[in-house]
């Protein structure tokens, strides 16, 4: 998260120089300044978005229980180990699905590929 501020604020300081020396010292209009901001702002706005899912979802493993949270203090969806099948990563947009044995599915939005085997390894090891 302090990397996407820190990109922001770069980001704006950036956007703040160039509109000062494109308008003063280089005497341009106004109209200049739309599409370098387009240009400076769609990159982290793109990247925020991507990396967001991974910021606001987790999943937490205890001893017999596999919580989904959301800012990783509200249960999305709790199951038990014991109950796990399966998982399936990559799934569509989801990064992982769990699958166990009562049909229901937990689906896990956004993780690094090291996360989703770690996840993998471990639920296999304890399952």
């Amino acid at each position: 998260m302090r990397a996407i501020v820190t990109g922001t604020i770069v980001g704006i300081i950036a956007y703040l120089f160039s509109g000062y020396f494109i308008l003063f010292h280089e005497h341009r209009p106004l109209s200049v300044l739309l599409p370098l901001l387009f240009i400076i702002l769609i990159p982290p706005i793109a990247i925020f978005l991507g990396i967001i899912p991974t910021l606001l979802f987790s999943i937490y493993i205890s001893d017999e229980w596999i919580e989904h949270r959301f800012l990783d203090k509200f249960i999305v969806s709790k199951f038990k180990i014991s109950d796990f099948v399966s998982i399936t990563a990559p799934s569509g947009a989801f990064a992982a699905v769990l699958h166990f044995s009562n049909g229901k599915c937990m689906r896990f939005f956004g993780a690094h590929y090291a996360v989703i085997g770690a996840l993998t390894s471990r639920l296999a090891n304890t399952a």
